[in-house]
């Protein structure tokens, strides 16, 4: 039988999970492009390749360990990997509501106004856009805002006069061993824990005994010790590709670090000012300062991490999470040092703070409303056009199996299931040990790029995003300057079908034998249409078809020319029929090949391609 406290903070648990729930559901389906290359490693160590991103050397092209692992666990449920990412993002989301009225309802004295501060801190929590984002998005920052939670309520116990038994370090040690394993930035915090047992141990000698300390620093270091020595086994190097990749402290990236934390507090100012003032009542308390001191240096330790590798580049706030977190401890907490005496006494206190409550949450909401880190998870869908994308390729190609080269090194190596060559270098192993002389000057964890390493391992196809003609990153740009990929890489659009039709455009390597000329037992070589025309109109595309056709829809009154080599050359090539005109002239080695429409009307030029 549940008492009153508890009956009252089961339902704020309920409360809190149905809003978030609803409040996740409004930006579906949002899915993040890197949790794509999350789950790429996860499907290819559950087919037996290990954790690689893709053939050839393996490299640690991801920063979430554990999230890896967990879910890698959990495919035995059968549930494809996104909604399982998904489930597993919203289950830790609400996990911290629970973990917080749970630690709180065993509190014998829990008045009116220290339940008011922990829903506030709650509702405000779940309210916030990038908590609500990033519970659907498909990282792991779910699972790290948890363990953050997880290793706070414990470190609070420690501190206080209830527990102070082994299995409660126990607990903060693993919680901290997981937080290690979770991401790489996590000795953060356990940095600010152990400062702050320490500086309790200074002050009384009796409140935490050396071993319990001990422990606590033992079992995530024991954490980073096992993954670095996994990272020199399986990967032959110290740091990891995200670290090497993202991780360029300039006066540049600093600068932008600033403005992603500057817009990441403005955003929630009244949730910001809120955590203060619950701050500035912990600090006050005499019993409860060293809890305002972990909040504090670690809400403070985190946002100069932030600003020195120069904020993120995903939307929501990503990075600003764990400040959320610790925001809403800081008025949860801070509630409980409120006297209550104060609310009980002093009517006008009770009128003050409904209003302060009204207001909080009022402004809160609206603050929301029209900012654009939040307007791009409604809008942001390329990760979806990549599923059309990869899922065309992979139908066209998966028997020959070319390299593609591409800068969204999530959605289409993942759904087209091909080699790849990851051109901003998260996943490959030579682009961030060689970096531009300006490294650290453009784009956070896109500025690499090297056209003579790209095009010496000879792509077949090389995609810019999900299928731009023209590059937006430095690597493109880098390419299109070379004179080897202008003359050996021909664009072409193509259009994908499932699960809807999008039309994308790449560049196909003219001399592959993988997606250019191929083998044909009727003709001796079976070329697809794209391929004879190097210089198109914006008005041909080219489709994919179930029956292994390509076929080029053509604007009437067009010609199209372009060139192959005359061994690769056959008449039955090509269906000709009355309404096209086809000349093959021989110029030696090469065959120039013209084709035109004859008819006032847009026809369709067939090619088999198997």
């Amino acid at each position: 039988m549940l008492n009153r406290s508890q009956f009252n903070f089961t339902i704020l648990t309920i409360v809190t999970a149905m809003l978030l729930s609803f409040h996740a559901w409004h930006y579906m389906p949002y899915f993040a492009d890197d949790s794509l290359i999350s789950l790429q490693y996860v499907k290819r160590f559950l087919e037996g390749h290990g954790l690689t991103w893709t053939d050839g050397r393996a490299v640690e092209g991801y920063s979430n360990l554990l999230w890896i692992l967990i879910l890698s666990a959990l495919s035995f449920t059968t549930i494809d990997l996104i909604t399982l990412s998904r489930l597993l993002g919203w289950i830790c989301s609400v996990g911290i509501c629970v973990l917080v009225s749970r630690h709180y309802s065993k509190e014998k004295n829990v008045g009116i106004l220290q339940f008011v501060g922990i829903a506030l801190g709650l509702l405000l929590y779940v309210g916030a856009g990038p908590v609500a984002v990033w519970s659907i998005a498909g990282l792991e920052m779910p699972l790290y805002c948890l363990l953050i939670v997880a290793s706070t309520l414990s470190l609070f116990d420690l501190l206080s006069d209830k527990e102070k038994s082994i299995n409660v370090s126990f607990l903060h040690g693993a919680s901290l061993g997981a937080l290690c394993l979770t991401r790489p930035d996590a000795p953060i915090f356990v940095t600010t824990s152990l400062v702050t047992l320490l500086i309790s141990r200074f002050i009384d000698r009796n409140s935490i005994t050396i071993k319990s300390i001990a422990i606590i620093f033992l079992i995530p270091f024991f954490c980073i010790l096992s993954q670095l020595l996994f990272r020199l086994f399986y990967y032959q190097s110290w740091i990891p590709n995200t670290a090497l990749v993202k991780i360029a402290p300039s006066y540049f990236h600093i600068k932008d670090g600033f403005d992603y934390l500057y817009r990441g507090v403005t955003a929630f100012i009244s949730f910001f000012i809120l955590g203060i003032f619950g701050l500035i009542f912990i600090l006050r308390s005499k019993e409860n300062r060293l809890k305002g001191f972990f909040i504090l240096s670690s809400a403070f330790t985190w946002c100069c991490y932030v600003v020195l590798v120069g904020g993120d580049i995903f939307v929501s706030f990503r990075l600003i999470l764990p400040v959320y977190t610790f925001l809403a401890l800081a008025i949860v907490e801070g509630a409980s040092a409120i006297p209550n005496e104060l609310f009980r006494k002093n009517s006008y206190f009770k009128i003050f703070l409904f209003l302060i409550i009204c207001a909080a949450i009022t402004s809160h909401f609206f603050q929301q409303q029209g900012r654009r880190e939040l307007i791009a998870a409604h809008t942001e869908r390329w990760e979806w056009d990549g599923e059309v994308v990869g899922k065309m390729l992979g139908q066209a190609f998966g028997s020959s199996k070319p390299l593609i080269a591409v800068t969204a090194a999530g959605c289409i190596p993942y759904w087209s299931n091909l080699p790849s060559i990851d051109m901003l270098g998260l996943n490959d192993y030579y682009l961030p040990r060689h970096p531009p002389a300006n490294f650290g000057q453009g784009k956070l964890a896109h500025e690499l790029g090297d056209a003579d390493y790209i095009l010496g391992r000879n792509p077949d196809l090389i995609i810019f995003h999900v299928g731009l003609p023209t590059p937006i990153f430095h690597v493109g740009k880098v390419l299109q300057e070379s004179e080897v990929f202008m003359t050996n890489y021909q664009l072409v659009t193509l259009i994908g079908s499932r699960p809807y039709q999008f039309k994308s455009s790449m560049w196909i390597n003219r001399l592959s034998d993988k997606v250019a000329v191929r083998a044909n037992v009727r003709s001796g070589l079976a070329v697809p249409p794209y391929l004879f025309f190097e210089k198109q109109p914006g008005d041909v595309s080219y489709v994919f078809s179930e029956d292994k056709v390509f076929s080029a829809s053509v604007s009437s009154n067009v010609e199209l020319q372009g060139y192959i080599l005359k061994d690769r050359f056959h008449p039955k090539m090509l269906e000709q029929g009355p309404r096209w005109k086809l000349e093959a002239s021989d110029l030696g080695q090469i065959i120039r090949i013209s084709l035109k429409n004859v008819t006032n009307e847009p026809q369709i030029f067939t090619g088999l391609y198997l």
